[in-house]
Order: C-alpha cells, then sequence, then structure tokens
C-alpha cells in the first residue's frame, strides 16, 4: 500500500504518494524524457511569466530526478526545499505541485492533470515489433514505407 502524504495550502488540501517509482526504458519513462525536455523548451518562452518558470523549474527538478534514479521520496525533496529556500510554504506549495502533476503522469498518464498538453506522443511503440519482426524500439531505415 502507498504511503499518502497530505498537505493543506490555505483552503486547498493535496494528497500526494511519498514514493513515485518509475522504469525510465519504459514505454512512459520514454514519454517523459520528451515531457523533460518539453518543460526545458519552456524555460526560452520569451513571454514566460515568473509563476510559469518555476512551476517549470520545479517539474524539470522532480522529474529529472526520476529519471536518474527511478525512485523518489517526497520527504526528502521536501527536506531540501525547506533547507534551501526563503519562502518555506511558496517553495513547498510549487514542489508538491510538480510533484502531483509527475505523480499523475507516472501512475494514470495524466489523466487527472487539468491544463496542460499532455504526454507526448512516441513515434513507435518501446518493445514492440514492426510486421516484418523488427524491434521497434527505433525506426527500422526503410521499413516504414513498406507498412
Amino acid at each position: 500500500m502507498d504511503e499518502i502524504i497530505r498537505l493543506q495550502f490555505n483552503e486547498h488540501n493535496v494528497s500526494l504518494r511519498r514514493f513515485v517509482q518509475l522504469d525510465p526504458e519504459s514505454n512512459l519513462g520514454l514519454q517523459l524524457k520528451l515531457k523533460l525536455d518539453e518543460y526545458r523548451q519552456r524555460l526560452l518562452q520569451p513571454d514566460l511569466d515568473s509563476h510559469r518558470e518555476t512551476s517549470a523549474n520545479y517539474k524539470i527538478w522532480v522529474l529529472g530526478l526520476l529519471l536518474a534514479n527511478s525512485k523518489l521520496d517526497f520527504e526528502h525533496l521536501r527536506a531540501k526545499v525547506i533547507s534551501a529556500a526563503e519562502n518555506h510554504t511558496l517553495s513547498l506549495a510549487y514542489l508538491a505541485y510538480a510533484w502531483k502533476v509527475i505523480e499523475n503522469y507516472v501512475y494514470d498518464s495524466g489523466t487527472n492533470n487539468r491544463g496542460g498538453t499532455g504526454l507526448p506522443e512516441l513515434p513507435w511503440t518501446f518493445g514492440a515489433t514492426t510486421p516484418l519482426g523488427h524491434p521497434m524500439s527505433a525506426p527500422v531505415p526503410g521499413e516504414w514505407q513498406t507498412l
């Protein structure tokens, strides 16, 4: 059973899984690598306000750590935020929001996330085979024309 952490920010209650785990080489892991690139691209937008920039940076931090380590502990990240941030409440809110977005992608493909762009589509299915029997972990040159 998952350990649930409950946080309250003003009138908003947030429930988070304490641990998030992912196989970075799974289809979802590959989609989340593309999502990480998308978050990084957001930082290059010229009209990005400070709220969206901070939100993107927290998502990049959480998702990058998850992809690098396969498993994350919210309490560990919370301790890092509290020790480094000047405004603990605001920083913890950004962390909780980023964590919840990533958690939703990992456990329900982001169907509980509101707004946003969702998970990127993969151009192939990892582990599947083509009609000619080649692994589909990467496109086989020239094969797409035969489908």
